[in-house]
């Protein structure tokens, strides 16, 4: 004689709610402060923080100030490319394959890779930059 499951287990009942996942949060977190007014804020932060340290550089009134400020700008292009594969991981996809694929959707492994590489590339602009700066 076995434990009987059936006369234990209410069938009827609804399974417990799962938890969200990480990827979920992010979404949810975006939808609540909204993801714009996200991008536009950190984009303006570290655009601050990046102009300031290439103001501090330059200080030193040389013939190499054109050079501060196109590494300035080559490092504003990065943290833009970074930010929009932060927040924007979708439009990231309709922009890589707007002419090849029609009505598709990225997987959860492209908008993770695409936050990955979006972080890499705010961080390597600021090492691009300081490198740079730190070397002239």
């Amino acid at each position: 004689m076995g434990f009987n499951w059936d006369k234990h287990y209410n069938y009827d009942r609804e399974p417990p709610p799962q938890k969200p996942t990480l990827l979920e949060r992010i979404e949810k977190l975006f939808e609540r402060f909204g993801r714009g007014r996200l991008f536009w804020i950190s984009f303006l932060v570290l655009s601050i923080l990046l102009i300031g340290t290439t103001v501090l550089v330059s200080l030193r009134m040389d013939e190499t100030a054109g050079l501060y400020v196109l590494v300035t700008i080559f490092g504003i292009g990065f943290i833009l490319l970074g930010l929009v594969s932060i927040f924007f991981p979708t439009t990231m996809w309709n922009l890589q394959h707007f002419l090849s694929v029609r009505g598709g959707e990225p997987t959860d492994f492209y908008i993770w890779s695409s936050i990955i590489s979006g972080v890499i590339f705010v961080f390597g602009a600021f090492i691009f930059v300081i490198l740079v700066l730190s070397t002239i």
